[in-house]
Order: C-alpha cells, then structure tokens, then sequence
C-alpha cells in the first residue's frame, strides 16, 4: 500500500495522510549530529541521517543536500529535510536511477513511533531527486510504504 504525505504530515510525525509529498527546507538543523551519510551523483547529491536528540521517539532526521551547478555562475544548493523519524536504516538503502528523466530514487527504511501510544511503524520512504527540476518544491518528492 502506497500512501504521500505533505509537509504538514511530516511536522506532525507523518501521522495522516495527505495529497502531496513536498518536503521543506533544512532550516535550523545542525550538522555536528550527522550519524551517517551516503553520497551519490558523483558526490553533488548527500543525504544525511541526523539525531537531533529531541523529540523523544522522534529525534531522526533526514536531510537531502543537492548541488545543481558546475560553474559559480550558475552554482545553486538546496536542501530539503524529514523531521521526526525514530530510526532510518543508511546500511539497506536502496538507489536508482532513471538516465532518461534524470531521478535519482531512494528507498530507505524508517520507523516511525507514535508520540501517543509509544507504538513503533515500519516502512519505506521513498525520495525522489529531480536535479532537472524547474520548481523548486519538485527538486526532492517523497511517499511513504507501509
């Protein structure tokens, strides 16, 4: 079963479901937490596995950088983060590429617990990197398999 989730799932623990899948900007996250990190496209596209230490239960984070440039005119970063995880598994990640559309797919497994119950969710997130895209929003997308 193949759900998406939007932004306003994710800051809720993507606890409900939704129509898009936008993942927001890497604002106030810090770096020195990095426990893992996987690089791909030639190193222009990492992803980060970051413990924020807070919240219990949803301390992992997961932040996607992208470099879309190759000359300092035209050099442009981005990257995008998934907040409140409880664990994401770096070492079964999963990658693709789709040469024709320039895609970039990740699977990853998560866990995801329920800040009410305690109750622990498995399932896979998967990324989408689009570094052709023209709209920001559509740079990084993501759904969720339970």
């Amino acid at each position: 079963m193949r759900i998406i989730y939007s932004l306003a799932a994710i800051l809720l623990g993507l606890s409900a479901s939704t129509q898009a899948g936008e993942l927001p900007a890497c604002d106030n996250i810090s770096l020195n937490a990095v426990e893992s990190l996987k690089s791909y496209s030639n190193g222009s596209i990492k992803v980060f596995k970051i413990d924020n230490e807070e919240p219990a239960g949803g301390n992992i984070g997961i932040a996607i950088a992208i470099n879309r440039g190759e000359s300092l005119d035209k050099e442009e970063s981005f990257c995008r983060y998934v907040p409140y995880l409880s664990d994401a598994n770096f070492k079964k990640i999963k990658s693709s590429y789709d040469d024709a559309h320039k895609v970039l797919t990740l699977s990853i497994p998560v866990i995801e617990s329920d800040p009410e119950t305690g109750k622990k969710s498995n399932f896979k997130m998967i990324l989408k990197i689009d570094k052709r895209a023209t709209d920001e929003k559509k740079l990084v997308t993501f759904e969720i398999e339970k």
